[in-house]
């Protein structure tokens, strides 16, 4: 079974990265920003439908920031369009995912399949452990061996760091002996968390969706196969070229910050995201999304209720 990963898209975190590089219109730079991240989503899902992907993992980390509102509900909308192109997405929580079980019920209200407090099989051979604060080391060890007691595992994913690439004397991480074990067993470690990509025998680290100006990146997403475990990534600079990035006069390449009219030309005036939600506000915005993709107001409410308790 081939499946499309993602990971790390961090939604929302480019709003503080373009309004502190432009320092000009704040209500400007949003709009460019949802509209643009939103593109850049939809190039995405199109690449996957193209390969014939009908289900997608994402690996954890969907907002850079759990407490902020905007990148919260974002994160909603940008689960939705994935829900409505795929038979199956499934989110396994990251670090920087909200913590509060409410997060993940709004997104299941969707059809999302979350994982989100204890590691789980998340398909045919395959689980997914779930980042959560109180874990060590020696935690993710036995869960590891568990895991292995089962019949026929091919792969197991994780949104921790795995030993060999570790950064952080502090971090927990998934030790040696963890990947030992599972090479043992011809069992495949796919990993969330680091944003840069890297591979070495039974451990994979799939990279980031897009950049990040605090930690060095790689731009990518990435076909797996549940049977064979190959893993084959799909570089996505040249998306982000044809969205962020404009050409001048000379043919050079110019990032957003010095592109803002340009940017604004290829920007849709009417009916987008950034301006409903520039023109109603974000909680607003998002009831408004809802209702024009058809949702009940039944299930509109089972949203804000759901929502007002992370604010």
């Amino acid at each position: 079974m081939k499946i499309g990963i993602i990971s790390d898209t961090h939604w929302g975190f480019f709003s503080t990265e373009i309004i502190n590089s432009v320092r000009k219109n704040r209500k400007t730079s949003l709009k460019v920003l949802l509209n643009l991240e939103k593109r850049i989503m939809e190039n995405i899902i199109n690449l996957f439908k193209e390969e014939g992907i009908r289900i997608i993992v994402h690996l954890g980390d969907a907002v850079d920031k759990a407490n902020n509102v905007d990148q919260v509900l974002l994160s909603q909308i940008y689960f939705s369009e994935l829900a409505s192109n795929f038979d199956e997405v499934i989110f396994i929580r990251g670090n920087h995912d909200p913590k509060k079980e409410e997060y993940f019920k709004a997104i299941e209200l969707q059809g999302i399949r979350t994982v989100y407090n204890e590691y789980e099989e998340i398909l045919p051979k395959v689980y997914a452990v779930p980042h959560i604060p109180t874990l060590k080391t020696e935690d993710l060890d036995k869960i590891v061996e568990e895991i292995l007691e089962k019949e026929e595992v091919t792969t197991i994913m994780f949104h921790y760091t795995p030993s060999l690439f570790k950064f952080s004397e502090v971090e927990t991480v998934v030790s040696e002996y963890a990947v030992e074990k599972a090479k043992e067993h011809n069992v495949k470690l796919l990993f969330g968390h680091i944003h840069t990509y890297a591979d070495k025998d039974n451990v994979s680290i799939i990279g980031a969706i897009l950049k990040r100006s605090r930690a060095p990146s790689d731009e990518v997403v990435a076909i797996y196969d549940t049977e064979t475990q190959n893993l084959t990534r799909i570089d996505l600079s040249e998306i982000r070229r044809k969205v962020y990035v404009f050409d001048n006069e000379d043919g050079d390449g110019v990032l957003i910050g010095g592109m803002e009219k340009e940017i604004m030309k290829e920007v849709t005036e009417v009916d987008t995201i950034g301006n409903k939600f520039l023109q109603l506000g974000f909680v607003p915005g998002f009831e408004l999304y809802l209702r024009e993709q058809g949702e009940s107001e039944e299930m509109i409410k089972k949203y804000s209720d759901l929502l007002k308790n992370l604010m």
